[in-house]
């Protein structure tokens, strides 16, 4: 048996991973795939690797055709050139990084993990190095897998922010341990950004809707304005927003009265009465057909070509000083009670830095397509094995002033309770009663008499 499984102090070369050619063999055969593995940059593409750090792209100004000239048979008129307005925008590009470092209390550990893996081989006739290679074959995959599946968190996470929130923020919450308040914007104009109350949200997570809001039409118009603009409009629209932001759009009063008219239509718009009846009928199509039955009707309505709802999550690591491990919570990309409208296909560019290759006498592997690399170092005098990982990228919207955004959440007063009317009268709509929903929510009662098999409630 090699004398290397006995104190595992070169791993890379115990299993034949030598060279670099070596190394990257294994990693396209058993972990390239990994880096698509949940990753999302729905409107994004990489870009070339470059040699600097600082990036630039130029947004063309939208411009209208103006009509020739008349003129007689033999007259030309006034000769023009044309002035191309491009604007010019730049940002720089940061830096990941992911390092794993094992020393002799992880080769201990592993060294009893490999004899029993040789014992329980011996027991099904196998030949002890057959088992032990094995098992540190799984160990190196099980190693190695956290590099791409990091860096394809990390890239999801920034393309979310970007999108969502307009920068990439770096802050104790989402890079521990690395650079704090650091900021990589976005060139979105502010003027692109409409704030408008479309419900509250107190901080038990209750939801209060606001019914003279109709997010349709909202919706509508504006998909219709782009289309039309034959200046700054296009004519393929998409629609984002995060998975919380749709359940609570879905559930609007207004988006439920007219799911509920759509398919019962001896319903009245101008009866109050008929109004409450259909945000029932409306919910009960939902709860009837499935979530996508709102997602298509809503879709339809607007008329946007796309609409995506986001569920992912990544995970971000914190140190438990108590535990002394490290904690993984989910952590979204993507920002609650904001809607993206944006024109359909590729928005934006991953940019990202060339890295720095060591000589040929290093065992190192391209990543991401040769836009990152992991390298192995072995330590001789400490005896310490370190798998260093870099990817140098920033995701940029690059047609930044045809991104239009509504920020429609507000925050209820912390501490917002609701109380039981014991003896409801008079008109619910106008006495300020709501009605808790089957999610917990609280909704403006649409009731012009009171319901007696209804449940009114208070604002505190």
């Amino acid at each position: 048996m090699d004398t290397r499984f006995l104190g595992l102090d070169n791993l890379a070369g115990t299993l034949g991973l030598a060279s670099h050619k070596t190394f990257q063999t294994y990693y396209e055969s058993a972990l390239k795939d990994r880096e698509t593995l949940g990753l999302n940059i729905e409107g994004f593409e990489w870009a070339d690797p470059q040699i600097d750090f600082d990036y630039e792209f130029l947004e063309g100004q939208g411009y209208l055709s103006a009509m020739a000239t008349y003129v007689d048979l033999y007259s030309d008129p006034l000769p023009r050139g044309r002035k191309v307005q491009l604007k010019k925008y730049t940002g720089s590009i940061p830096r990941q990084k992911w390092v794993e470092v094992y020393g002799e209390e992880d080769y201990r550990k592993e060294l009893i993990e490999a004899n029993k893996a040789a014992t329980l081989g011996a027991l099904r006739g196998e030949i002890p190095e057959k088992s032990i290679r094995e098992y540190l074959w799984n160990r190196l995959f099980d190693r190695m897998k956290q590099f791409p599946d990091r860096h394809s968190a990390s890239v999801t996470y920034q393309v979310g922010q970007m999108k969502f929130k307009r920068e990439l923020k770096l802050t104790a919450a989402n890079n521990p341990g690395g650079l704090q308040d650091v900021t990589y914007k976005s060139h979105i104009p502010e003027a692109n950004i409409t704030k408008q109350s479309w419900y509250t949200v107190d901080a038990s997570g209750n939801v209060t809707y606001v019914e003279t809001v109709d997010p349709i039409q909202i919706l509508m118009e504006k998909i219709y304005d782009l289309k039309t603009d034959m200046y700054r409009g296009y004519s393929n629209v998409t629609v984002e927003m995060e998975n919380a932001t749709y359940l609570r759009l879905m559930k609007h009063p207004k988006v439920l009265q007219r799911i509920g008219f759509a398919g019962e239509r001896t319903l009245s718009l101008s009866n109050q009465k008929d109004q409450a009846a259909a945000q029932k009928a409306g919910w009960e199509k939902i709860l009837t057909n499935g979530i996508d039955y709102a997602k298509t009707f809503i879709q339809t309505a607007i008329g946007a070509d796309n609409f995506i709802v986001h569920t992912n999550i990544v995970g971000q690591e914190t140190f438990n000083t108590t535990s002394k491990n490290f904690d993984v919570a989910p952590i979204s990309p993507y920002a609650e009670d904001v809607i993206l409208v944006r024109p359909s296909g590729i928005i934006g560019q991953i940019y990202n830095v060339a890295p720095v290759r060591p000589d040929t006498s290093a065992i190192f592997g391209d990543i991401f397509g040769g836009k990152g690399i992991i390298e192995y170092i072995y330590d001789k005098d400490n005896r310490t094995q370190k798998w260093k990982s870099e990817l140098t990228c920033l995701a940029v919207p690059t047609v930044p002033k045809k991104m239009f955004y509504y920020e429609i959440g507000g925050t209820a007063a912390a501490g917002d309770t609701y109380t039981v009317v014991t003896n409801p009268t008079g008109n619910p709509s106008t006495s300020g009663y709501y009605e808790k929903q089957s999610d917990g929510t609280y909704v403006a009662s649409t009731d012009t008499t009171v319901d007696s098999s209804k449940t009114y409630y208070t604002k505190d």
